[in-house]
């Protein structure tokens, strides 16, 4: 186990609505109280926080991990970063966002703040897969299609709606419900198909919770590849209530693959983590990387 105590705790004080303050002081608190230190980002101010959270990656200060205080955006982005600065840091999550998927996967979601920092205080980090599309990063699911219109509509929503702006978004986007022409190359065998959408997964949820991938885990080097033939509005309402429970991956709308090598080609937008990755036609392969990550 590491005997550094020194972190950097990022902080994303937009997140979480009233709980940030809260469970961001218990997290600097808890670390206090257990003889560790910190160095901080803390900022509103999104591009601010990014500039300072770069330049102590680039530090040679000494770090025992990255410790996220935030929800799957925030999240993200530091991984992000983190990965692009070529440091093997391990990073930690409390989260305190609206959505929580990749805390869930982590198994870090509804812990009490101590029990989490006794948690990355007394275990060992381990290494999962992430995904990576291009030069970009995703850590739970690459959505394209109508997910990926309907992400990109929800994030634009007020962040008072909590969880309910992907529901809510899903209504308003199937006014204009359409397929896409999809070519996928998994492992390398060609698939030339019509879809409403398809999501490449790392792991089980998105969207505040739903079972998209029930079967996925984030430490196999493999991906499930998740499409949803085309399919008219009633139908899609009535299919959707399924991705709670995860039932909707046997409703003969839907077909799996797994793969490990992955290249898709489609006339659709890509996000990932409810933020954007690609606003234009897509052409790109996508392949497995490592993140070091406390879970439990």
């Amino acid at each position: 186990m590491s005997s550094l105590s020194h972190w950097l705790v990022v902080i994303n004080p937009s997140a979480g609505k009233r709980r940030s303050h809260e469970r961001s002081r218990a997290v600097l608190e808890g670390l206090t109280l257990n003889g560790h230190s910190f160095d901080l980002v803390n900022s509103s101010d999104r591009a601010e926080s990014i500039a300072l959270l770069q330049a102590y990656l680039a530090s040679e200060r000494e770090y025992r991990g990255v410790l996220v205080v935030g929800g799957d955006g925030t999240m993200h982005t530091v991984a992000d970063k983190v990965w692009r600065s070529g440091q093997q840091l391990p990073i930690a999550m409390v989260p305190n966002g609206t959505g929580n998927d990749f805390a869930r996967q982590l198994g870090l979601h509804g812990k009490d703040v101590k029990v989490l920092i006794d948690c990355f205080i007394s275990t060992q980090p381990v290494d999962i897969d992430v995904l990576v599309m291009g030069d970009r990063l995703a850590l739970q699911v690459v959505s394209t299609g109508l997910d990926a219109l309907v992400s990109q509509r929800a994030r634009r929503m007020p962040v008072l709606l909590g969880k309910s702006r992907y529901v809510l978004a899903l209504f308003l986007q199937i006014i204009n419900l359409s397929s896409t022409r999809y070519r996928l190359t998994v492992n390398g065998e060609i698939f030339e198909l019509e879809a409403t959408l398809v999501a490449i997964a790392n792991g089980q949820n998105y969207g505040g919770g739903m079972l998209i991938s029930p079967n996925s885990v984030n430490d196999d080097q493999r991906f499930e590849i998740i499409v949803v033939g085309p399919v008219g509005r009633l139908r899609l309402l009535l299919l959707f209530p399924r991705i709670y429970s995860g039932s909707h991956i046997h409703h003969p709308l839907v077909t799996s693959y797994g793969g490990e090598q992955i290249h898709i080609e489609a006339d659709t937008i890509a996000e990932a983590d409810g933020e954007p990755l690609f606003d234009e036609p897509l052409n790109h392969s996508i392949d497995a990387s490592q993140l070091t990550v406390w879970r439990m």
